[in-house]
């Protein structure tokens, strides 16, 4: 979206309409580089773009696919945070949010706790402080759920999935499915997809969370 349609009007009121109508759809601001282009980019960001694009330099080739796909994983990291809030303490909300954020690709936990600016032992320590799995388990956990998500697209093959989150293979992906799951891929479609992936992490940390509560 551009801060003015064609008539010259403004367009945040139906940024605004849409970030609260159809969370889940990203929006993504195109500005235009010169006079007055910091405060269009202020303006958009305050009505809830969730990145920008800019004429000229970036809205071509790669470089506008990755704005489009950095915003669709910041629109699906907030829907899963969403449902993960009753349960994701706000020590670890930054640590999720880094790996659901880049789970299209294999992170490591050096890499998240560079990120985050914290001790690799940091994130080990508030992790299995509040009964959650280990660093590199959550980060493969917030990868399937990704998963999840695109297989959610009846069109979409295993092997897509696999290669747009950089696994080494469909094989690769079925089988970290199943070892932390017990689901194949048909059986998460078939169960709600992402919804289905969620709900086996939240059933597999349900003791720890309760022990560390108590």
């Amino acid at each position: 979206v551009d801060l003015r349609d064609r008539t010259g009007a403004s367009t945040l009121p139906a940024v605004h309409a849409i970030r609260e109508g159809f969370p889940s759809v990203p929006v993504i601001g195109y500005v235009h580089v010169g006079t007055g282009a910091s405060r269009d980019i202020i303006a958009l960001a305050r009505a809830g773009v969730n990145d920008l694009i800019l004429r000229g330099i970036d809205d071509v080739g790669s470089a506008m696919r990755s704005a489009i796909t950095s915003a669709q994983d910041q629109s699906a990291a907030r829907d899963v945070l969403a449902m993960l809030e009753p349960v994701v303490p706000r020590s670890l909300t930054p640590f999720v949010t880094f790996c659901l954020e880049q789970a299209r690709r294999a992170i490591t936990v050096p890499e998240a706790a560079a990120a985050l600016g914290v001790h690799r032992k940091t994130l080990v320590d508030r992790l299995a402080a509040a009964g959650f799995p280990t660093p590199s388990a959550m980060i493969a956990w917030c990868r399937l759920i990704t998963a999840a998500r695109l297989l959610e697209d009846p069109g979409r093959t295993v092997e897509q999935v696999a290669l747009l989150l950089d696994f080494p293979s469909g094989a690769s992906l079925r089988n970290m499915l199943k070892r932390y799951t017990g689901l194949a891929p048909g059986e998460v479609r078939e169960n709600g997809g992402m919804r289905c992936v969620i709900h086996a992490f939240l059933r597999s940390i349900a003791p720890a969370v309760h022990n560390a509560a108590g």
